[in-house]
C-alpha cells in the first residue's frame, strides 16, 4: 500500500480553482462597468453568451485548428511529406493562400491596452 495513488487529486482541484478565479477576474478587469460585469455573468449563467467577435473566418480557423490537433499522427506525417515533395511553386501557392486567408482575420481597429481604462 506504500505506492497507492489516490484517485482524487487536490492538485487538480487547486488548478481548477485558480483557473476559474483568474478567468472571472479577467471579465472584471475588461468590463466597462459593474453593470457590464453583471450582464456578462448573467448571460453566462443563462447560457446566452454570444460570440459577436467571431466572424466566420475566425470560426473556420478554430475548427481547422481543432481538427488538426486531433488528427492522427500518420496524417500529419503524410501532409508534411506531401508539402516537402511538392514543387516550389506549389509550396509558394499554398503558403501565399494561407497568408491571404489570415489577412482577413486582421482587424485595423486599435485595441486599447487593458490597464489604460482605469
Amino acid at each position: 500500500m506504500l505506492f497507492f495513488q489516490p484517485l482524487f487529486s487536490w492538485k487538480l482541484v487547486r488548478f481548477l480553482l485558480v483557473f476559474h478565479a483568474v478567468t472571472i477576474l479577467w471579465v472584471v478587469f475588461r468590463a466597462d462597468s459593474l453593470e457590464h460585469v453583471q450582464m456578462i455573468f448573467s448571460q453566462i449563467a443563462a447560457g446566452l453568451a454570444g460570440a459577436p467577435n467571431l466572424s466566420w473566418q475566425v470560426l473556420l480557423v478554430l475548427v481547422a485548428g481543432f481538427a488538426i490537433h486531433w488528427a492522427p499522427l500518420r496524417l500529419h506525417d503524410s501532409v508534411k511529406r506531401g508539402f516537402v515533395q511538392a514543387p516550389a511553386w506549389g509550396q509558394a501557392i499554398f503558403v501565399l493562400s494561407v497568408l491571404h486567408f489570415l489577412r482577413y482575420l486582421y482587424t485595423e481597429a486599435p485595441q486599447p491596452f487593458i490597464y489604460s481604462q482605469f
